[in-house]
């Protein structure tokens, strides 16, 4: 397993996607196709696992109930 501190350039380059994104999404031109982006690259299996890898470095997801 490599060292979830140091992100392969792949890796990082879809954390980047997910943080320009949200800050798009957020702005007050906001489009649908950023939350689109967003949600996809959450779901990428290689940002999944490294959410996992980093587990306490990394805030706590809510749990929702229901």
């Amino acid at each position: 397993m490599s060292d979830p501190r140091n992100p392969s350039l792949p890796l990082l380059m879809k954390l980047g996607s997910i943080i320009v994104h949200v800050d798009e999404w957020f702005s007050e031109d906001g489009r649908d196709v950023d939350k689109v982006v967003v949600l996809r690259a959450i779901d990428d299996p290689e940002v999944k696992q490294w959410i996992k890898d980093m587990g306490a470095l990394l805030p706590l997801k809510r749990r929702h109930h229901g």
